[in-house]
Order: C-alpha cells, then structure tokens, then sequence
C-alpha cells in the first residue's frame, strides 16, 4: 500500500498500509510486536516462502533443503499476513522418513509467529508436505503463535511433527484438514515423539484431521508430554477461552480433551466467545474452501452464505452444489444419468481415483477405479499434481498425472471444446495407457498441457491398446529422451491401435527431433480426415502439417471438428474470443485466458 512519490532513482511511498513502513513500504513496522525489540522484528521480517525457509528451516543432513539466513537462538521470526506454499517457493523437501516438509528446524528456539493473532499466516502443504518437523530446540522454548497450518500431508504428524526433545508452545494457532498415511502412526494434526519432548497447546483449534490408521485424527503421542490447556497464552491471560470441538487423539495426551479459542479467527469478527462469521468472499483460488471465509465457485455461480458455510448459487449449466463443483444428472445425452453421477470428477483426487489404476509399475494406485466399459466425465477446468494426488514414477522413472492398464470405456469432458484441462506442470506426462483389455478406451474432449517424460510427454499408448482419441488438444508436450520422441503422443508394442480424429496438436517438441508430434514405434497410428461419430456431419477443419517418426497413416496434418476453449463460432469460422485476465501464472493465452505477471490491461484474442 501507500502513495508513490519522490522522482526516478529516489522514488518513496507514503501512507503506507498499517504495520508497514519504508521507502517501498515493504518493511514491517518497528512496532510490530510488543514483546520484541524493533531491532530484531526487523530482522526477521518475511512475507513470502522463500523468506520463510530461508529464515527457519535450519535442518541439514535429512533435509533435501536448508535455509540460508537462520534466526538466530531465541529470535523471533514475523509473518506477514498471507498464504506461504512451496510451489511459490523454497522447502525443505524430503527428509530421512521420505516425508516431504516445508519447513524443518533442529535445535532452533524463539518464536515463529504472525504479525496478527487471527492465524492469518497460512502454511499451506497442498496435500504434499508437511507443515513444520522440530527435531529438539536446544532446551529452550520454542512458540508458534497464530499460524494455520493447512493441508499437511505426512505419513505421521502432518501439520507438525516435534521430537527428540523440542520444547515447543503453540498458541492461538488453527490445525486445519491435516492427513497422515501410515498404517500405525497417526496425529493428521500433530505427532509428539522422543524422550524430554514437551509440548503445551493454548488456544488452538483442530478441524478436519485425518489419520488413515485412525490413531489419532488430531493429535498422536508416542513418547514425550502434550498437554492441552484451557487458559489461553499469557498475551490473552485475561481471557476465557471459548471450548471447542472434542479431540481425536492416540496416546497420552494431558489436560483437557477439547480444543479452545482464545480470540476469533480470520473470517470471524467479534470478540471470544461471541465470534460472528463474516460474509464469504469469493477468490480465484481452487483451495478456496470456506474454513476462512474464502470461496471459489469451481464452475461459475456467485459466493453466499458465511465463513464454514459457504454456497455458490446461479451456477454454470450442466453445474450445481454448493461450490458448482457437481455436474448435472443430465451432464450428457449419450451417458445414463446414474453412470454420469457414478464416475464426475471435478479435481485431481477424484479423477486419480477413478482412473489410475495400474499398480505395481506406479507409486500410488486409484482406490474407486471406474469400471470396464464405462464413462468418466470430467468437469470444466484444469487438473494438476500440485492440486491432488498422482500416479507418480513408473518403472522407467518417468512421472506420469494418470496411468491406466486394461482400462476401457471414455474419458471424456462435460464439453466439447477441450476445456477439461490436464496439465503436467512441465513435469509429468498426461496419460499412460497399458493396454485396453481388448476394448476400446476412448479419450474426448481434454488437453493435455505441459507434460513431460522421456517419451510421450502428453500420452504414452502401448502394449496393445485400442484408443480412440476425439477432439483433444495436445499443447506444449516436451519428451527428453536423445533417440526416442513423440512430444505430444508415443505408440509402441504389437497390437497397439490408435485412432485420432479432430484433435489439435500445438507447441510439441522432442529433445532428440524425432517427432515432435507423435513418434510410433511399434503398433499402428492413424490421423484421419473425418470427424468422430458425435460429429459425422461435420467437415473437419485442416490444421498444421504433423512432425511425426515412424510410420504414421491417414493424413499428415491436424484436424480441428468443433471450435477449442477460447473461440466462438462453428467450423470452420472459428473467431478469436477476447482474452480474459486471470490470476494463474501458466496462463499464456493459448485458450484465451491470459495472466500480465506485473500489472497491466489484458487485450488481444
């Protein structure tokens, strides 16, 4: 915030929002604190993840990542107000349990906290990482005052794991939608473990933790002391706590078995025990769930109703429920309304879960894999590993989004302009398909975006398959490999057969330069000139000319049967729609919507 003055080379701010100061208004406020000398508040002052790491995570030898600029024993580190993620910056990584954190401290003490006590600082692990590990903290205190700490994900302890004897306080924090995998150990929100380990709670709520092992939702102790208190820090010593939900824990835990509140949360107003929840806000954030009063309404609608229950309303057609996440029971004429209930999907979860079923070859496995012949309809929108789970590394070491073996049926989107989206994050390929049980699998209607292996960076079709591919796009595939190819599609092994009717091919590129588009191996591929079945009266539209390897039949260009996510009209007078502002730096434009990185007016088509 604040007004710029001052001219080129000494430019300033003034009126800088409250509890900042400086020439850019970047620096937090000497006064940001009471009980820190402005000195050392400022500095360790940070306000993005990278900071944040740099700043705390100060854990070497199990940790992939190590910060650069430690606090020192006993300082304080301030948060400012905001969500810190590790696909926005530096984390620790993984450590010697194969667990990945954000952040790992060993034998650090002082205190990290929020500029505001609302827990408005939010550490996000995304479903991938743990929030925080302490191993020790040189015996003396360590606190954690006021954060969130959101989606951990761990096999024991995820949102924090404090051992070896930490001595840890955590006041005024919120434990949110925490998850833990191992079969035995649990604490979704918080493991305590190792001799002289000694932990104190105040004020702090648990919601929504889960331990696959049910041992311990919210909290497990396996060693060490926890001790939940029902006054609040000294800070709020006046207060009455406000009690809570009942705790789901594992071990002994001491004190009281409740969770308490000793001031309201962010998307609360009021003062404890009478928190008001605030009207909900709507974001452009996919995580966007309510707990905080922000909202994201998945497929269109408008934001209703207040913090922890929030409402989208007016969704887009063919769209309903509370976030517009749902497709409709009519989602297709040519799908039984029962089947398309069956197998929607509107998230990364969900379409791993029905999809990804190959195992043995695959680190993670499918647990509601749609059955042989049937339909799963995906929902308007963009899928990535960073939002849910992933079939992970497969036995050539290339990570793959999905990965099916003897699936058939259809994969398709809920339209036919390819805006059901899959995108590898120029990481991991699209699709693998091993076989498809002797019948077909057809795929309709989806891009694949950036996707990346060492070949067969959007789909890797092989061992037999028979798969029909409809009116797809295959955009900025990239495969690695010095002889192999195939940037958007590779086919090998006797008895693959791949028909691709009406689907873009756009940006693709093979390392090696044999085919950037499609490399065969083995198998048979054909590029026909006719659109499919649901568009036999269309004449298709002639695209690029192919850069394929290896004996590809039919046609040797691309072809376009319905116009792509991003253009109005019917083929062949397909129009450039104007192009849309968003908040997703991906967002180049290809499909219309496109993101200025520093400011400025979107235009163009």
């Amino acid at each position: 915030g604040g007004d710029v003055g001052g001219t080129t080379g000494s430019c300033t701010c003034t009126s800088c929002n409250t509890g900042f100061f400086g020439v850019n208004c970047a620096r937090l406020s000497a006064t940001c604190t009471h009980d820190v000398e402005s000195e050392d508040c400022e500095k360790h002052s940070v306000n993005d993840m990278n900071t944040l790491f740099n700043t705390v995570s100060n854990a070497a030898g199990h940790a992939d990542n190590t910060g650069n600029s430690i606090m020192g024993k006993g300082d304080t580190t301030m948060m400012a107000v905001g969500e810190y993620k590790c696909t926005e910056g530096a984390c620790s990584g993984y450590d010697n349990y194969n667990d990945k954190n954000m952040l790992y401290a060993s034998a650090l003490s002082g205190e990290l906290k929020c500029i505001l006590d609302d827990a408005s600082c939010v550490c996000n692990g995304e479903n991938q990482s743990r929030g925080l590990r302490v191993d020790g903290s040189g015996d003396v205190k360590l606190s954690i005052t006021a954060i969130t700490f959101k989606n951990g994900m761990a096999r024991w302890g995820g949102g924090l794991y404090l051992r070896d004897g930490a001595l840890v306080d955590i006041n005024l924090c919120h434990l949110y939608n925490g998850r833990t995998t191992h079969s035995g150990y649990g604490g979704g929100a918080i493991q305590v473990s190792g001799g002289g380990t000694i932990v104190n709670v105040y004020g702090t709520s648990f919601t929504g933790n889960l331990a696959d092992s049910s041992n311990g939702n919210d909290i497990f102790r396996s060693d060490g002391t926890i001790t939940i208190h029902n006054t609040c820090p000294s800070s709020y010593s006046s207060t009455t706590p406000s009690q809570g939900f009942a705790l789901d824990t594992s071990g002994s835990v001491e004190g009281t078995s409740f969770s308490f509140q000793c001031i309201c949360l962010i998307g609360y107003s009021g003062i404890v025990p009478d928190c008001t929840a605030d009207s909900c806000l709507a974001t452009f954030t996919l995580t966007d769930d309510g707990v905080d009063g922000n909202y994201y309404c998945i497929n269109g609608g408008d934001v209703g109703g207040t913090t922890g229950s929030c409402t989208c309303t007016s969704c887009n057609t063919g769209f309903f429920g509370v976030n517009c996440a749902r497709l409709s029971a009519t989602c297709t004429h040519d799908v039984e309304s029962e089947d398309c209930e069956k197998h929607s999907v509107n998230d990364m979860n969900t379409l791993f879960n029905t999809v990804s079923n190959a195992a043995g070859h695959a680190d993670n496995t499918g647990n509601s894999i749609m059955g042989k012949g049937d339909t799963t309809m995906m929902a308007v929108g963009e899928y990535k590993c960073t939002e849910g789970a992933c079939s992970g590394y497969d036995n050539y070491n290339d990570k793959n989004m999905l990965y099916a073996s003897a699936l058939s049926g259809e994969l398709k989107c809920i339209l036919d302009d390819a805006s059901c989206v899959c995108n590898g994050e120029n990481q991991s390929r699209g699709l693998r398909v091993d076989g498809s049980g002797d019948v077909k699998l057809s795929i309709t209607a989806i891009t694949f975006k950036n996707g990346m292996a060492r070949w067969g960076g959007g789909l890797y079709l092989r061992d037999g398959a028979l798969v029909d591919i409809n009116l797809c796009h295959l955009y900025n595939g990239r495969t690695t490999h010095s002889g192999y190819g195939g940037g958007a599609i590779q086919v090998s092994g006797g008895g693959t057969i791949v028909n691709v009717y009406g689907t873009s091919f756009t940006g693709n590129l093979a390392d090696s330069s044999n085919g950037n588009d499609i490399f065969r191996s083995d198998g048979t591929i054909t590029i026909h000139n006719t659109c499919p079945s649901s568009y036999s009266s269309t004449t298709p539209s002639q695209g690029f000319a192919l850069d394929t390897s290896g004996s590809v039949e039919g046609t040797s260009f691309s072809f376009q049967c319905i116009c792509l996510i991003g253009y109005s009209g019917i083929v062949p007078d397909c129009t450039a729609d104007s192009c849309l502002a968003t908040f997703t730096l991906t967002d180049d434009g290809v499909d219309g919507n496109y993101y200025c990185i520093n400011g400025g007016d979107v235009g163009g088509t």
